[in-house]
């Protein structure tokens, strides 16, 4: 005997309105997943992380370089400890905190003189800094099925709000770490700063208004991806230089810091992007779920076997029984119609059902002789399927399935030739 549950003493809507809740979290999680998974597919997410990755790794020198020499015409940065903590901030991020390309990098961030580079070289550092600004702006905004209508002079501007403001304001924070001395709390607030900036991008990059719940939900799942796969990174970055028979290492010999670089960059990007896909999942839920089964009902309609392919089959049938050839199977069928089988089987159910095939063996028969089967009859027995390939002249007679006339046998006579009809006995 099953056991009595409190919701049972409840009156039947009521119980079954809170049993439909405890099950809709289920289905939106279910619902969600679906359709995040149709929205990776539509904007090859995995593919474009790549191409942003090969395009990080030539831009993000460049774009360093113009970040560091503003925040040092500025004159922040000349405590070593300041620069100490602002440079974990920024290799453990973009670098995967990989101690050999920190090493290689840090000297030439601590002394770059934008008078030393002169006016040409800061201009193609601009130039290779912002193709990178606009890559990163068009993906969120295809992401978000947005249009890029957003005027140049707009885009400048946040490209320049991007390398100068937003770079201080991180400095002035990490500062303010240091200075309490703790290195929890100095953990803390770069972690936080992670999490503003993913939110900011979400809420400004795409060329479309962001509601605060998606772009934070997006945010807080590219943040916690972003914080387990840097630790997994550093771990297999130990263990391949510390393992001296790493294939890598004896392919590439001393570059193997670029395709190491390489990874993290398109890790980087694959965990940004999916946070994007995520907040465009949860804000524009409604109509991706009200399209998803649109599409379904379509693909559903164009699939339906319709009164043509119907009468198709039970013509053929007709015609091999009455040349005495027996019954008909579904590969005859498929042969002769080409047909899915799935839909044949579906149509001679049916055709069985409504009382005008009969199955024999493995083929089947036509229920009565052709000449007393109506064709208004049949099609009054056919229920609202559409057409989904077959006879193209049989198709355009039976047009709207409605006012045939005459009987099978005559529509045998009419859609069937002579060397169709003909079946070896």
């Amino acid at each position: 005997m099953r056991r009595q549950r409190p919701v049972d003493a409840l009156p039947a809507p009521v119980r079954e309105a809170i049993e439909g809740l405890q099950l809709r979290p289920v289905g939106f999680v279910l619902r969600m997943g679906w359709l995040f998974y149709k929205a990776l597919q539509e904007d090859k997410a995995f593919l474009r992380a790549a191409g942003m990755a090969y395009a990080s790794l030539m831009a993000l020198v460049p774009l360093l370089v113009l970040v560091f020499g503003i925040l040092g015409s500025l004159g922040v940065l000349h405590d070593p400890k300041e620069q100490e903590a602002v440079y974990d901030a920024v290799f453990g991020t973009l670098f995967g905190d990989v101690r050999e390309l920190r090493e290689a990098i840090t000297p030439f961030l601590s002394n770059i003189d934008f008078r030393a580079l002169g006016v040409a070289s800061t201009a193609v550092l601009l130039f290779v800094a912002a193709r990178l600004f606009l890559m990163v702006e068009r993906a969120y905004s295809d992401i978000f099925r947005a249009r890029m209508d957003r005027n140049l002079s707009r885009r400048i501007l946040n490209f320049y709000f991007a390398i100068t403001a937003v770079p201080v304001v991180m400095v002035l924070s990490v500062q303010g770490a240091v200075s309490f001395g703790s290195s929890a709390f100095q953990g803390a607030i770069v972690s936080f700063l992670q999490f503003v900036l993913l939110v900011v991008a979400l809420k400004y990059f795409p060329c479309t208004r962001v509601r605060w719940g998606p772009a934070l939900i997006g945010a807080a799942t590219s943040w916690a991806l972003l914080g387990l796969c840097s630790q997994g990174f550093q771990a297999y970055v130990a263990w391949s230089y510390a393992d001296p028979n790493y294939a890598l290492r004896a392919f590439y010999g001393s570059l193997i810091l670029i395709p190491i670089f390489l990874l993290w960059l398109y890790t980087f990007w694959i965990v940004i992007l999916l946070g994007v896909e995520v907040a465009h999942v949860a804000q524009d839920y409604d109509t991706l779920l009200d399209a998803e089964r649109q599409a379904r009902e379509r693909d559903r309609g164009l699939r339906a076997p319709s009164l043509a392919n119907a009468l198709e089959v039970l013509a053929r049938v007709a015609a091999r029984y009455e040349r005495g050839a027996g019954p008909t199977t579904l590969v005859d069928l498929r042969e002769e119609t080409h047909l899915a089988g799935w839909d044949l089987g579906g149509i001679a159910d049916t055709l069985v059902e409504a009382g005008l095939l009969v199955a024999a063996g493995d083929g089947f028969v036509p229920a009565r002789p052709s000449s007393s089967i109506d064709l208004d009859d049949v099609a009054s027995r056919w229920r609202d399927l559409t057409r989904i390939g077959g006879d193209e002249g049989i198709a355009r007679e039976v047009g709207d399935a409605s006012g045939l006339g005459g009987t099978l046998e005559d529509a045998v006579e009419r859609w069937l030739p002579e060397a169709e009809r003909a079946v070896a006995k």
